[in-house]
């Protein structure tokens, strides 16, 4: 087997966006109800989930950009 080295980069970016794309799945859906309402939310949500799915929502896009990922 050749030496997979050389991918590590491409690997690790695609890794990166995956989980920053269900991060901003999981926002959407306690906010939006995008693509499907979350079972089991209260309708009226809490503060607390509210700030949550916001924290899901804006860090899952900036991971996604590439930006501020230490932070996010």
């Amino acid at each position: 087997m050749k030496d997979l080295s050389k991918y590590r980069p491409q690997v690790l970016a695609l890794l990166r966006i995956m989980a920053a794309l269900l991060f901003m799945q999981h926002g959407l859906m306690k906010l939006f109800a995008f693509p499907v309402a979350q079972p089991g939310v209260p309708s009226p949500l809490p503060t607390l989930l509210v700030a949550a799915a916001v924290i899901e929502l804006v860090g899952g896009a900036l991971l996604t950009l590439g930006l501020f990922t230490r932070v996010a």
